[in-house]
């Protein structure tokens, strides 16, 4: 569809999801570096207060959604990482591919992650996942720090108790003002960046 319009003049510029084998003119995705680091920055400071009451590393896990199709998380993890670094002596950083295929599935993986014995201390949402739910159903508030994923009723509620340290959000907005800001620069002068890229936000 995308290069049937291009075949009558009419430009693509795809959002979030992109198809790079086509003749879109553009693709806005999120900045996913700045993302991992973001989350990273969180990890630190949660890390750094958990390290100091607790005499063992702290552990850490990044749940990853099993529908990803791109490389995204592993940008987002890999920045993680390297945000982490400084810190890499006093935490354990895993992360493990969520079945997000069914919200049974995806309960049932988060369940046994918390009721493991060695739980997390942390748990990083690169996706909507039944995290919040689960941490309180099985009296892990306060345990198991919890830093979200956009701005779901569910984890803004969780911000609000105290449940979800923190989100990061790629605002919607920015999402279609930087696209319409892509297509005005590309109409005018017949060229653009082939990657446009938002900003993500922190919601405390």
């Amino acid at each position: 569809q995308i290069d049937k319009a291009e075949e009558q003049n009419i430009p693509v510029i795809t959002i979030r999801s992109d198809a790079p084998a086509s003749k879109r003119v553009s693709f806005v995705s999120g900045n996913d570096y700045a993302i991992g680091e973001m989350y990273g920055n969180q990890i630190n400071n949660i890390a750094q207060k958990k390290a100091e009451e607790e005499d063992r590393k702290i552990r850490v896990t990044v749940l990853l959604n099993s529908e990803e199709r791109n490389a995204a998380p592993n940008v987002i993890f890999t920045a993680i990482s390297e945000t982490t670094a400084s810190i890499a002596s006093k935490i354990e950083l895993t992360s493990k591919v969520i079945d997000n295929t069914g919200m049974f599935e995806s309960e049932e993986n988060v369940r046994d992650l918390i009721l493991d014995t060695s739980y997390p201390d942390i748990i990083v949402c690169m996706s909507a996942s039944s995290a919040i739910q689960c941490v309180v159903d099985y009296n892990k508030v306060g345990q198991t720090s919890i830093i979200g994923y956009y701005a779901q009723k569910d984890t803004l509620e969780g911000i609000q108790k105290g449940i979800v340290e923190s989100s990061v959000l790629i605002n919607p907005t920015e999402w279609g003002k930087t696209a319409e800001q892509g297509m005005n620069e590309y109409l005018k002068k017949r060229h653009i960046s082939e990657y446009l890229t938002v900003s993500p936000e922190l919601i405390t």
